[in-house]
C-alpha cells in the first residue's frame, strides 16, 4: 500500500489528490496510524495533495485523522495552510485553524499563508486568516503581505490589510521599499491612493533615497506622478532643496539666484519643485528680470515656457526686453524675448525703447540688431506725441479701438492717458462706437476707465439706445449692470427698449425686460414696445413682450392699438399672437 510510483506518489497520494474518499478510507483502514503522514518524492503529505486539488471531502476526512500531520512541509517549506490560503479555500483554513495548526509557519523563502492569500487575490481566505495572522509579518527580504498584494495589484485586498488597525503601512523591505514606492513603480494609481488615504508616507525614501515620486518619473507613469503630486509628493532632489521660495537678505529667491548665475540644471529642478516663478526681490525684480540682465538667454526661455510674463515690468518701470539691453551679450536674450512675442517698442514707465537704452549705452550689437526687427525711439511711437490726436473723422486712437473691438489697445490706450470724452465729427464717444458695433470687452475697458454709461451722442442716443437698435445683448446686459439708465430717450423720443422691439432684436429686449424695464412704457407719440414690434412685424419679440405682461389694448396717441398696426401693416402672425393674449383693435 505504501509502493510509490515513478513520481514518488503512493496510492495514498493518488486517491486523495483525486477525492477518491472511500478508497483513501480504504487504504488508512489498513496502514498504520502514521501513514496518513507519508511524504512523495517532493515531501507533500496526501493531504498537501488533496488541499492542492480542492478535495473537499478527502480533506475533511484526512484531518479527521488522529495522526495528521498539518505542519508537515512539502518542497519549498509549504504546509498545507499555504496551499489552502494560496487557493482560497476558506473553509479548509478555518478546519485547520480550529485543530490548531501554526498560522504564522513560513515557507522556505519566508512567506506565511496570508502572504500567499495576499498574493493570489483570496478574498475569502484573507478574512479568516486576519484574524489571527500576523499581518505585519516579513519575508526573508522584508516583504509584508501588504507589499505582495501591492505588487499582484489586488486592490480589494489592499483594502482588506490596511483596514486592520496594527498595519505597519509603511513597512521598509531590506532596501526600505515601502508599499506605497511600488504602487509608484508599478502605476497602481487606485491601491496608491487607497494607501495615501490611510496615512502612507508619501515621501518615504528607500535605501538609495528615492521617493515614490521619483520611481513614477523614472518609469514614465505620467498619470502616476500627477497622482502622488496632487497629494504632496516629492522627488528626492525637491526633497533635498527644503522651501524653494526662500529669500536671501536682499529678497532674491533660490530660483532668482540660480537666474543670475546662469545655473540651467538649478532652474530647472527649482521649477520642478513649484518654485514661483513670479517672486519679487527688494528691488522688484523677479526671476526673468535677472536672468535677462545677466543675458543668460537659454534661462530666460525656460523661464517663459514655466509661465512668467515676458512683458512684466519691474517696480522701475523696466521690462526684461529693457534689461537685456544692458547684457554683455544682449542679441541672444532680445532674439528669445521677441520671439516669445515681446513687442520689440514696448516702453519704460520713463518713456524709453530698447532701442533708446541700447544707444544710450553704447551697445551697438544690441541697436543694431533692433533696428532690423521694426525698433523705434520713443519719439517716433505716435502714441508719445499726442494721444487724444483726433484723424480726418474726428477720431482718436481709442475711438478706433473700441470700434474694432481691441480690448487690449482700450486698456492700453486708457493706461496711457486717452480721453473717454473726446466727441468724433459726428458726435461719437468710443463708448458709442463700441457699444454700436457691440464689443462686449472694449465696452467693459472703457466704463472700468471712467466711462459715462450714459452719455449721449448729439443725436441723445446714449450707449443703451445703440446697442439695442443693432442687437447687442450681452452689451445691454453689461451697461444695465454698470448702472446705465434703460429710461433715457433720444432725440426722436425712443427708449432703448423700443430701439430693441423695432429692431425685433429678441435677446436684446429679452435683457431689458429681466433688468425690470416697463414693457408698457410710452415714447412720445404713445406707441409702447409692442406697438413697435407689430408695426415692424417681429411675432417672436410681440409673443416675450406679451409674456411679460405688456398690455395689448394701449392705444398710442392716434388712437391705435398694437392690433391695428399689426392688421394695417399685414403682419397675420403678429396680429393673431396679439389677440390669443386678449389684444382688441381701438
Amino acid at each position: 500500500m505504501l509502493s510509490t510510483s515513478r513520481g514518488g506518489l503512493t496510492p495514498l497520494h493518488m486517491a486523495a489528490a483525486n477525492g477518491h474518499t472511500e478508497v483513501v478510507q480504504s487504504i488508512l483502514s489498513k496502514l498504520p496510524r502514521n501513514a496518513v503522514n507519508v511524504l512523495s518524492s517532493d515531501k507533500a503529505t496526501p493531504l498537501h495533495l488533496a488541499v492542492a486539488f480542492k478535495r473537499t471531502q478527502t480533506i475533511t476526512q484526512l484531518l479527521l485523522q488522529p495522526n495528521i500531520n498539518l505542519e508537515a512541509k512539502a518542497a519549498g517549506g509549504l504546509t498545507a495552510l499555504h496551499l489552502a490560503a494560496g487557493t482560497d479555500q476558506a473553509q479548509v483554513l478555518l478546519q485547520m485553524l480550529v485543530l490548531g495548526v501554526s498560522i504564522d509557519e513560513k515557507s522556505d523563502l519566508g512567506l506565511t499563508a496570508l502572504h500567499y492569500a495576499a498574493w493570489y487575490g483570496c478574498k475569502n481566505a484573507v478574512p479568516v486568516l486576519l484574524r489571527l495572522a500576523d499581518v505585519n509579518s516579513k519575508t526573508q527580504r522584508a516583504l509584508t503581505p501588504l507589499h505582495l498584494a501591492v505588487v499582484a495589484n489586488q486592490a480589494s485586498i489592499v483594502e482588506m490589510l490596511i483596514a486592520k488597525a496594527n498595519v505597519q503601512i509603511d513597512s521598509p523591505t531590506e532596501n526600505s521599499v515601502t508599499p506605497l514606492h511600488f504602487t509608484a513603480a508599478t502605476g497602481r494609481n487606485t491601491i496608491l491612493i487607497q494607501l495615501a488615504k490611510k496615512g502612507a508616507d508619501i515621501n518615504a525614501r528607500d535605501k538609495i533615497g528615492k521617493t515614490p515620486l521619483d520611481m513614477a518619473t523614472e518609469a514614465k507613469l505620467s498619470s502616476t506622478s500627477n497622482t502622488l503630486i496632487m497629494l504632496g509628493g516629492k522627488s528626492s532632489t525637491c526633497l533635498r532643496i527644503g522651501n524653494s521660495n526662500e529669500k536671501n537678505n536682499e529678497g532674491f529667491t533660490l530660483l532668482q539666484i540660480a537666474a543670475q548665475k546662469g545655473n540651467l540644471k538649478k532652474v530647472k529642478e527649482l521649477l520642478s519643485c513649484g518654485a514661483d516663478v513670479n517672486a519679487i526681490s527688494n528691488i522688484g525684480s523677479n526671476a526673468l528680470h535677472e536672468a535677462a540682465y545677466f543675458g543668460h538667454h537659454d534661462i530666460v526661455a525656460v523661464l517663459i515656457e514655466a509661465g512668467i510674463d515676458p512683458k512684466q515690468k519691474k517696480t522701475d518701470g523696466w521690462a526684461a526686453i529693457h534689461l537685456g539691453c544692458l547684457a554683455s551679450d544682449p542679441v541672444p536674450t532680445l532674439t528669445v524675448l521677441l520671439q516669445k512675442g515681446v513687442d520689440v517698442n514696448m516702453l519704460t514707465n520713463d518713456g524709453k525703447t530698447a532701442l533708446d537704452i541700447s544707444v544710450q549705452e553704447g551697445k551697438s550689437s544690441a541697436e543694431t540688431f533692433l533696428r532690423t526687427k521694426g525698433a523705434k525711439g520713443a519719439i517716433c511711437i505716435p502714441i508719445q506725441r499726442d494721444i487724444n490726436a483726433k484723424d480726418a473723422n474726428g477720431w482718436t486712437a481709442l475711438h478706433r479701438a473700441a470700434s474694432e473691438g481691441n480690448s487690449q489697445n482700450v486698456k492700453e490706450l486708457l493706461k496711457c492717458g486717452a480721453l473717454t470724452t473726446i466727441f468724433s465729427s459726428i458726435g461719437s464717444l468710443p463708448l458709442h462706437e463700441a457699444a454700436w458695433e457691440g464689443h462686449e470687452a472694449a465696452v467693459r475697458e472703457l466704463l472700468a476707465g471712467g466711462a459715462d454709461a450714459n452719455m449721449p451722442k448729439i443725436d441723445g442716443s446714449t450707449p443703451l439706445h445703440l446697442a439695442a437698435a443693432t442687437g447687442r445683448a450681452t452689451v445691454i446686459k453689461l451697461l444695465l449692470e454698470k448702472g446705465a439708465n434703460p429710461y433715457i430717450k433720444n432725440s426722436i423720443g425712443s427708449l432703448p427698449i423700443h430701439e430693441a422691439a423695432y429692431g425685433g432684436h429678441r435677446d436684446a429686449v429679452r435683457e431689458f425686460l429681466a433688468a425690470g424695464v416697463d414693457p408698457n412704457a410710452k415714447k412720445i407719440d404713445g406707441a409702447t414696445s409692442l406697438h413697435l414690434a407689430a408695426i415692424a412685424g417681429h411675432a417672436s419679440v410681440a409673443k416675450l413682450l406679451l409674456e411679460h405682461r405688456a398690455d395689448p389694448n394701449i392705444k398710442s396717441t392716434d388712437g391705435q392699438t398694437a392690433l391695428d398696426y399689426a392688421v394695417a401693416n399685414n403682419h397675420k402672425d403678429v396680429a393673431d399672437i396679439i389677440k390669443s393674449y386678449g389684444g382688441n383693435q381701438g
